[in-house]
């Protein structure tokens, strides 16, 4: 087996396109991320009109689990072979 690293032209092609649109992505989120945005305040956006966020509950909901009832040896083998 050889040992080199060649590459198909179109292996090449297709590293190069992809290359080229992970910087331009890199680049254009960076843009975004790093204007200014106007400076906009709370209070220049407009009034929601769409469902409010979950608030935390003042009382919670308590679940009360019990634990699992025993049966004893001899009544669960008795009903398992119906005796």
């Amino acid at each position: 087996m050889d040992g080199s690293l060649s590459f198909t032209p179109t292996q090449l092609a297709l590293v190069g396109i992809l290359l080229g649109f992970l910087l331009i992505w890199m680049i254009t989120f960076a843009i975004l991320a790093l204007r200014s945005g106007d400076n906009m305040s709370l209070e220049d956006l407009p009034p929601s009109t769409g469902p409010h966020p979950a608030l935390p509950l003042q009382n919670p909901l308590q679940i009360i689990a019990s634990p699992p009832l025993e049966t004893p040896v001899g009544a669960a083998q008795s009903d398992q072979y119906g005796a």
